[in-house]
Order: C-alpha cells, then sequence, then structure tokens
C-alpha cells in the first residue's frame, strides 16, 4: 500500500459487503490484510465481529487493536460508538 510506504496516516473503514465477493470468507479475508498498521479502523459491530470472531463490540475493538490498529472505532447504532487505542 503506497500510502504505508510513505509513512502517512492510513484511515480505513472495511465497509463489507460480503455478498459482493466470491465468498464472504475472501471480503474478510482482503480486509483484515488492510488493518495492519492503520491510524484509525472505523467498523460496525457486525463488520467487527466478521473480522475477529469476537461478538462482543468491546472485545472485538481490542482484537483489531491487537492486530496493529492505533484507534479502533466500533459503532453500535442507536447505542452509539466505543473506541480502543
Amino acid at each position: 500500500m503506497r500510502a504505508r510506504e510513505l509513512g502517512r496516516p492510513i484511515c480505513f473503514d472495511p465497509n463489507l459487503r460480503v455478498e459482493r465477493w466470491p465468498s464472504p470468507e475472501e471480503a474478510v479475508q482482503a480486509a483484515r490484510g488492510c488493518l495492519e498498521g492503520c491510524l484509525l479502523v472505523k467498523a460496525n459491530a457486525s463488520e467487527a465481529r466478521l473480522l475477529t470472531g469476537e461478538a462482543d463490540p468491546a472485545a472485538a475493538a481490542e482484537a483489531i487493536a491487537a492486530l496493529g490498529v492505533k484507534l479502533v472505532v466500533i459503532t453500535l447504532g442507536p447505542d452509539g460508538a466505543l473506541a480502543r487505542g
């Protein structure tokens, strides 16, 4: 990724639309490949669960942060959002 090579901050929203991929696994694998080294990752609770396997949004945020993301924001619809990092 060119931005990473240049040391630029990367903000990533996976916006997973698994129905547009040959398989959900391919969509998740592609999105996970973009996480390491991001400054910010914003995902909804469903996307966070797909990316990490964690049903609890807080645990999913921690798992995403553990992949080398500095700040993780998980949106929770009408319940607001949570941040880790």
